[in-house]
């Protein structure tokens, strides 16, 4: 049984080791020598090189026809932590105030971690020494690792994920005053949204679309409406910016608009509709209490239907750019979709390391095996005894060593170029404190009782997999990932990421607390 001061000393030297490489980024970077293009040329290559070596090397020799049944449990943890990571930065969301261009990034942000160079480099470091088994360890740990890799990569690009991030910076802007609410006003704004669950369901139990109703849905609303008023107001002055090819009238409800008028669009019926947005006092102020149905179907001289969110936050995005009347790709198209975004260096690298560790034949190209005679002959058939092709695990076990020191230089220059909005009193800071404390303490006590079900009560982790069990229970602490900037950045117009660096900073700056905590926990839990 190790020590308190042991299991301390073993926690905290990998993220003394992970903090001083960091540091460097961080120097570099506030001296001007590691600039932006420095930056996204290592970022090139530790995508398109050194991490896919890194992998390689790694799977290869490490996963067996005896552990390959890990395989299943840790997609499974990895698919969770991003489910109840995506359910609490809802619950901070739902009640704290977030700035309106962060109202999805924050559900990035609790969705995916820093799955890459934070834990290889911590994983490799505490596995390679006692109590575990060295090397061997090491390896096996950082192929679990791929595992989770492989599903962040997977969840972010071919299913989307990232276009959750882009959502913040489509429609009109509001400023932090106007979306700016408190505590007790947002829990009361969730009290009246439970009140009103039953009747949503309801509604969607017959049938009806509590979203994105069809354009003709909209035109009956619209025809409706404009009967009514007609036969209520025959005399009222006829509007002309809204008709339809029958010459039948629409008349205006109030004349107030506040929005430039654009190009008018034509969908399939024949309908025309402008793009632009009239707001009404009334429905500013239901839109605040949250009382507004998801479609605010109206009429008037430029109004359409305004497609709303049932965040109280959301755009108003106009008709014609919310994608209705445009042609829904194919299955075929989205499946091609879907492969392409999986050709990415790291994803292929996995699904060639699995034939090649599991198959025997291909195996023993690259690592000596002993097993049967005809496998021996294959992996001492080069002139130095050695597999044919151990030179190219060789080379890749090269290469990818400069991953985890160059994944963590890149790391701290990204915190670098952070740029933390001012004054602090500004900011959301009940959204950033419990969004910190949620990832970095709630997360890793879920993450403990998680696999502590898993090993004892559903036994699909095998409780002698004490490597399993480390990795999988690490991955609960991990803090938000810095790859969030360079796609809030890649969708932001002006480039920036100001309000993501608010809630990044703190989770950083704890990060080191939280982990020694955990990782002295879950040592003393394996090896008691």
């Amino acid at each position: 049984m190790l020590s308190t001061g042991a299991l301390i000393w073993i926690s905290v030297k990998p993220l003394l080791k992970m903090a001083l490489t960091t540091a460097f980024g961080i120097f570099l970077t506030k001296k001007d020598l590691f600039g932006g293009v420095a930056a996204k040329g290592t970022g090139q290559i530790i995508l398109n090189i050194t991490l896919p070596a890194l992998l390689f090397s790694k799977v290869v020799p490490s996963f067996t026809s005896d552990n390959i049944r890990a395989l299943g449990p840790l997609i499974l943890i990895g698919s969770l932590y991003q489910l109840f990571g995506f359910l609490f930065a809802l619950l901070v969301r739902q009640f704290f105030w977030v700035p309106h261009r962060f109202r999805y990034g924050i559900l990035a942000a609790g969705t995916w971690g820093n799955w890459g160079d934070i834990p290889t480099a911590v994983i490799m470091s505490i596995t390679s020494a006692a109590p575990f088994n060295g090397q061997k360890d090491s390896d096996l740990a950082v192929a679990y690792v791929s595992i989770f890799i492989l599903v962040f990569y997977i969840t972010l690009f071919p299913l989307g994920g990232h276009l959750l991030i882009g959502k913040d910076f489509k429609g009109p802007d509001f400023t932090d005053d106007e979306v700016r609410e408190s505590f007790p006003t947002k829990v009361r704004k969730t009290g009246r949204q439970l009140a009103q669950l039953p009747v949503t369901l309801a509604s969607l139990v017959r049938g009806r679309r509590a979203s994105s109703p069809s354009p003709t849905d909209v035109e009956k609303q619209l025809e409706t409406v404009n009967e009514k008023l007609a036969a209520e107001k025959p005399q009222q002055t006829r509007e002309s910016t809204v008709v339809a090819d029958s010459e039948t009238p629409i008349f205006s409800a109030a004349p107030t608009v506040i929005s430039e008028p654009s190009a008018p669009t034509t969908n399939t019926t024949g309908v025309k509709l402008t793009r632009t947005v009239t707001f009404h006092p009334e429905a500013e102020d239901a839109a605040v209490d949250s009382e507004r149905p998801p479609y605010a179907a109206t009429i008037g001289s430029t109004r359409t239907a305004v497609p709303e969110d049932s965040d109280p936050q959301t755009d108003k995005v106009p008709l014609s750019e919310s994608g209705l009347g445009q042609q829904e790709p194919t299955r075929f198209q989205r499946v091609l979709s879907f492969l392409r975004t999986l050709n990415t260096p790291p994803t292929i690298t996995i699904f060639i390391s699995f034939p090649v560790a599991l198959i025997p034949q291909l195996k023993a190209l690259f690592v000596q095996s002993n097993a049967t005679p005809s496998l021996q002959s294959i992996s001492h058939s080069a002139p130095d005894g050695m597999p044919p092709l151990a030179f190219i695990l060789d080379t890749a076990s090269f290469i990818g060593a400069a991953s985890v020191p160059l994944g963590l230089v890149l790391l701290g220059s990204a915190l670098a170029r952070l740029n933390v909005p001012k004054p602090w009193t500004r900011l959301p800071l009940g959204a950033i404190g419990w969004f910190t404390v949620a990832k970095l303490f709630l997360m890793p006590i879920l993450g403990v009782a998680m696999c502590a079900f898993f090993t004892t009560t559903v036994k699909i982790i095998n409780s002698e997999d004490k490597v399993l069990r480390f990795v999988c229970i690490f991955f609960s602490s991990v803090p938000t990932a810095t790859s969030q900037v360079f796609i809030t950045q890649l969708h932001s117009p002006d480039g920036n990421a100001e309000h993501l660096a608010a809630f990044l900073v703190p989770q950083y700056a704890l990060m080191f607390l939280s982990m020694t905590t955990l990782n002295a926990y879950a040592l003393h839990l394996l090896y008691p």
